[in-house]
Parts: C-alpha cells; sequence; structure tokens
C-alpha cells in the first residue's frame, strides 16, 4: 500500500527504515545472547520427576556435589539421578535446542550484547519523535496495552489507510486473511468463483493461506510479522484487548468440538473425536503426512466416501453437505485462534479509528462469534 503526500511519505519511509533496522539490531542481540546463554548455564539434573539446577562442584563419589541457584550447597544419590544435562555444548544450534526444551535459571547476558541494547532503545526513541506525527498514535494508539513506537511504526510505515477502502483489505494485507478451498478436492477457489472448477462441488471451506512453491505472496510479510509481535505483547498485559483476547479464548474452550474439513494441512494439529479405522477417538494428528493417512483410512472405511457433517443450530453435529471430519481442538490450537481473533479485531479497530482520522467513510466490523459475522465489539481506550 502506498503512501499520502510527501511529508507523510517521507516519515512513513523513515519510520520503514528503523522499523528494519531495530529487527536485524534485536534478532543480533539474541543471537549474542543465546550464544553467552549456552556456554555459561548452569546444569540441570533430572531426579526423578522432580530437577535440580546448579554448578557441579564435585562428582567423584557416590553422590554429586552442586552449589544451586539459590547459593546452596547440596548432595545428590547417583541412584536417584535420572540424567544430566551439562551446560557446555559445542553449538549454537545444539545449546539452542536444549534451552528451548530445558528451562534455566541465572541467565548471563554477553557482554558484547549491551551495545545493542543500547541501539535497541536509540531507535525506539527516535521512533517515538517520528510517529507523533501521526494522530491515531498521539490519540488513540499510544494509549492500548501492549503496543508501543516500534509496532505502530511498522503499522504506519506499511499501510496506506486510503488503499484499505474495506476491513478486509487490511485484513488481507496484513497476512490475517482466509481463503476459499474446494471441501471435496482440496484446490484453492478464487474469489467470487463459487463453484470448484476440477470437481463442480459448491461447499467450501475458509482456511489460512499456505504459500506454494513458486507463488508470490498477496500480502505483506513485514507487516504481518509486526502485527504478530504487537499480539504477543497484548497477551502479557491486563485490560483492553488482553479482556478481548480472554473472551475468545473462552469461546473457543467451550466450542471445541468442532468439524473440520477432509483437507491435510486443515486436519493436522488437531484430535480426533471419533475412531476412525485405526486411529483411535482422542489421537492428536501430528501433522499432513499423517492427515493425509487418516483421511484416506476414512475414504476407505466408507467406501470412497467421507462423511458429511454440519453444524445445527443448537451447535450439534447433523448430516449436511459438508465433507467433513469430527475433531476436538487441542489447547494450543484454541490459544491460536483466540490470539488471531484478537489481532483481527485490533485490525478491525484500527481500520475505524484511522479513516475516521482521515474523513474517510467507515462501516461497523462485525467479528465472528458463535451465531455468525453479527458481533460488533467496542473499541477499548487503553
Amino acid at each position: 500500500m502506498g503512501d499520502n503526500g510527501n511529508g507523510e511519505s517521507a516519515a512513513k519511509r523513515r519510520c520503514a527504515d528503523l522499523v528494519d533496522a531495530y529487527f536485524t539490531i534485536q534478532e543480533t542481540r539474541k543471537r549474542l545472547d543465546l550464544r553467552e546463554q549456552a556456554m555459561t548455564r548452569d546444569e540441570i539434573i533430572l531426579i526423578g520427576e522432580k530437577k535440580a539446577c546448579g554448578k557441579i562442584l564435585d562428582e567423584t563419589g557416590d553422590a554429586i556435589l552442586i552449589k544451586t541457584t539459590e547459593g546452596k550447597e547440596r548432595n545428590i544419590k547417583r541412584e536417584e539421578i535420572r540424567r544430566v544435562i551439562r551446560a557446555r555444548f559445542e553449538t549454537v544450534e545444539e545449546a539452542q535446542a536444549a534451552i528451548y526444551r530445558w528451562p534455566m535459571r541465572n541467565r548471563t547476558a554477553d557482554i558484547s550484547s549491551t551495545v545493542f541494547l543500547g541501539m535497541e532503545n536509540d531507535v525506539k526513541k527516535e521512533l517515538g519523535g517520528v510517529i507523533n506525527e501521526w494522530p491515531v498514535w498521539t490519540k488513540w494508539l499510544k494509549n492500548i496495552k501492549g503496543i508501543g513506537p516500534v509496532t505502530a511504526a511498522g503499522i504506519w510505515a506499511h499501510v496506506d489507510i486510503r488503499i484499505a477502502s474495506t476491513v478486509s483489505k487490511l485484513w488481507h494485507f496484513a497476512g490475517h486473511h482466509l481463503i476459499s478451498v474446494c471441501e471435496a478436492c482440496g484446490i484453492e477457489i478464487a474469489a467470487g468463483q463459487g463453484v470448484c472448477p476440477k470437481c463442480g462441488e459448491k461447499p467450501t471451506a475458509a482456511v489460512l493461506p499456505h504459500l506454494k512453491k513458486g507463488e508470490r505472496r498477496s500480502w505483506n510479510r513485514r507487516l504481518q510479522t509486526i502485527v504478530w509481535n504487537g499480539g504477543e505483547s497484548i497477551v502479557r498485559t491486563k485490560g483492553g484487548y488482553r479482556d478481548i483476547y480472554d473472551q475468545f479464548k473462552a469461546e473457543e474452550l467451550e466450542d471445541r468440538f468442532d468439524t473440520c474439513p477432509a483437507i491435510p494441512g486443515e486436519l493436522a494439529g488437531l484430535i480426533l473425536a471419533e475412531e476412525i479405522g485405526k486411529y483411535k477417538a482422542g489421537t492428536k494428528v501430528a501433522n499432513s503426512p499423517q492427515a493425509k493417512r487418516i483421511i484416506d483410512e476414512q475414504d476407505r472405511i466408507m467406501g470412497g466416501r467421507l462423511p458429511f457433517y454440519e453444524k445445527d443450530e443448537d451447535g450439534s453435529l447433523m448430516p449436511g453437505p459438508r465433507r467433513r471430519i469430527k475433531v476436538e481442538r487441542a489447547p494450543g490450537h484454541i490459544d491460536r485462534r483466540a490470539r488471531r481473533k484478537m489481532r483481527k479485531v485490533f485490525l478491525g479497530h484500527l481500520w475505524q479509528v484511522w479513516r475516521g482520522e482521515e474523513g474517510l467513510p467507515i462501516t461497523p466490523v462485525y467479528i465472528i462469534g458463535k451465531d455468525g459475522h453479527n458481533r460488533e465489539i467496542p473499541i477499548p481506550s487503553e
């Protein structure tokens, strides 16, 4: 999306450059910190179902003497020890795999990374000065918990609200749109086409977009990352959009039993709510290849035709025209859906406030709920 006016264009370009520099500096700092954490962290001693963290002082006898992270010395009998995870690694990648798997304490930052932390803060300060030219930031966005100058500047730099005449266009440009896929053969259906060009079936499923090799992305990847980071910051706060996230998560948890299109990419990560051949109810579908095997198994059992389901008015499943499989959403899937919905609400409110500030026409933004796209959520002030 383009820019408006020479002065604003220059400010937006400046913001875009500063945001890119910020992310480059941040990634460099994180890698330096990770390297230092990998080389200086404490050993972890697994004792049955528990663990102890500390530095090993003596391991020559029948017990291992460690100095815990609290500074106390402790003897651990060898027969009680299930495993010792050493502090040293050959490579940063090896350390990263272990650190992300096992919690650690007393993280020590690399001294050299403090320079980059100072550079990050300098970029933030400069962004704070430039972004003050944007009325949406000074009048509303500045007060939203979890949204800082980096997120706001990134959004302002990459979006021309005059081109985003509908909230759907903003969602699409920010990578928060859905695409229509034929439930019978799984191919994407162009907007407004209505019928699958391959099999002629009408039932379609709205799914997240997945790039295929050679395809050009139709959304802004940097903007998608900026909005995602803003959403992660919001869920760490209290009030405002965090309350909206909590509301969505409670609804998703209540409505976790659902049906899924017979498409491998959509079934992966969900939990089967019905037995399908050798796959028992409660099986978590690990990946797309396993999802494909489950769909093939159901095809074989049903004689080449999957059962069809749809939701009744009370939410119960009944026979219908859609080719689907009964599933239960996993806790992680529920959380990701709630976060995505919250981010779309935020973008919808941003679209309304921004276009209103520019004097452009706006329409109510309706968010999908248990009873369809007919719920309008008030704009938070914090």
